[in-house]
């Protein structure tokens, strides 16, 4: 998000909490997030692949509500209502083909309206098609799953997405030759892809959801977390639609306004500043001496966190400013005394959803498995995948394979560490100032070895990495 996002949003925030008739400012939030996730998807050199991208996340958006909702519930017409809206609203932008105006075409540069219609005509035929379905099995979620996991590797995996740019290219009639990975780079797919899951795997378990289709579409499109999250819950989000004029208005401005001040300080103040202090491959080849390159490694994960602590303060603060509280994502992280504690407070969303959707399942099912393996082992492998598969959705590379080992690893050692400890229990300290020592001490050796496994979080280039470790140790 620019700043001039962020204002438009905290605008569009304000005016539907101030909306007297709560009907009407749903509305508003459907169709507002609608339109801005064409806004927040950047210009492609690659036809009209800004207006596609948006537009199959709200069919794919309305194929699910088609597909988890009960037939018999609801109120059909207001659920066609919605499907009706989110229709026009991706006709009305591909009128801005021909409307010839410089600053919505610098926008989205929409295809010709005849593929329009027929691309809503297919997205009706598959609503309809998944609404009406006699038998909606858990196939269905699983194949739409797949099929989401299988986009999101193009995105993160840069050769597969050089081979779909050069197709997408020559369907467009377009140099295959200039095709570039980044092209189809497409805002707000992982958190899009993560809150689909979480309903899709609900689903699978038998979960009910009483969820009309206008309310399901502002939960996935939701434009303030819709780039960086948090990832909030189906069911959490809608106790706070249902519930979010309980407070004054004047609560929810105060409590927004501070947050959307500390996004504000974090991102644009300190994150953009410490920016100045890159650390990247050519300022590696640069910097020589031992200190220097300390101050970039630390300069680089106080960067990121007041980056990313900044952007979940602003989505949280905004969607306050409309009454709904959002999920906290940050909870000092670099104060934690050990690596396990700071996965529980970095990005909390995420290490909830890995939590939720992979780590437990698996977990039980080695535990429970006709032949289990040994406690230690099991261990291993879940914490092991589970920091690989965190790794690998920041993108599908060999540093950030091992950027995932590092922590995977550190978490194992440190689970270790624990379990070893409570049959060999130290002599308990007494004195305070040694308790504080202590717990310093330990916040330090854990900032440290976060900081250190930034590196490989950085650096694509894993000769760049070495070279920084080396020169952390005093070599050249």
């Amino acid at each position: 998000m620019t700043l001039i996002h962020i204002a438009v949003f905290i605008g569009f925030a304000v005016l539907i909490r101030l909306l007297r008739n709560q009907t009407a400012a749903a509305w508003l939030m459907l169709i507002s997030s609608l339109l801005f996730i064409y806004w927040l998807q950047p210009v492609s050199s690659i036809r009209s692949l800004e207006f596609w991208m948006p537009s199959f996340l709200i069919a794919l958006t309305i194929f699910v509500w088609g597909l988890i909702s009960p037939r018999e519930a609801l109120d059909e017409n207001q659920n066609r209502l919605a499907a009706l809206t989110a229709f026009l609203v991706v006709l009305a932008i591909s009128t801005i083909r021909y409307l010839n105006i410089p600053f919505l075409a610098g926008l989205v540069n929409p295809p010709a309206i005849w593929k329009v219609f027929l691309f809503i005509l297919a997205a009706g035929l598959l609503f309809w098609l998944a609404n009406r379905a006699a038998s909606k099995t858990r196939l269905s979620a699983a194949v739409v799953i797949i099929a989401a996991i299988l986009v999101f590797i193009v995105l993160k995996y840069q050769p597969l997405g050089l081979k779909i740019s050069q197709l997408l290219r020559a369907l467009n009639g377009q140099s295959p030759k200039l095709a570039n990975a980044s092209e189809i780079a497409w805002i707000g797919y992982s958190y899009f892809t993560f809150r689909l899951i979480h309903v899709l795997r609900e689903w699978q378990q038998d979960r009910k959801f009483q969820v009309n289709l206008r309310d399901f579409m502002v939960y996935v499109l939701f434009f303030p977390a819709f780039t960086a999250g948090p990832i909030d819950r189906l069911d959490h989000f809608q106790k706070e639609m249902a519930n979010r004029t309980e407070l004054p208005a004047a609560d929810d401005f105060l409590e927004g306004g501070r947050r959307i001040v500390h996004g504000l300080f974090y991102k644009f103040i300190l994150a953009d500043s410490l920016a100045l202090l890159t650390l990247n491959p050519l300022s590696v080849q640069q910097v020589h001496y031992t200190g220097w390159m300390w101050l970039l490694v630390y300069a680089y994960a106080l960067r990121l966190y007041f980056d990313f602590s900044g952007y979940s303060d602003l989505a949280i603060g905004i969607a306050r400013l409309m009454g709904i509280k959002l999920p906290e994502n940050f909870k000092q992280p670099y104060l934690a005394e050990n690596i396990t504690i700071f996965w529980n407070r970095w990005h909390i969303t995420l290490t909830q959803w890995f939590r939720t959707y992979y780590f437990n399942p698996v977990t039980r099912y080695l535990r429970t498995r006709q032949n289990p393996i040994p406690t230690v082992w099991m261990v291993f492998f879940t914490q092991i995948s589970t920091m690989l598969l965190i790794a690998l959705w920041h993108g599908i590379s060999l540093n950030f394979v091992i950027w995932g080992l590092w922590n995977g690893l550190g978490m194992f050692v440190h689970n270790r560490w624990t379990e070893w400890r409570k049959t060999h229990p130290a002599k308990p300290l007494v004195n305070a100032w040694a308790i504080h020592v202590q717990k310093y001490i330990s916040i330090f050796a854990t900032f440290n070895f976060i900081a250190l496994g930034w590196i490989w979080f950085a650096l694509p280039d894993i000769n760049s990495a070495l070279q920084v470790f080396s020169k952390l140790l005093g070599g050249i």
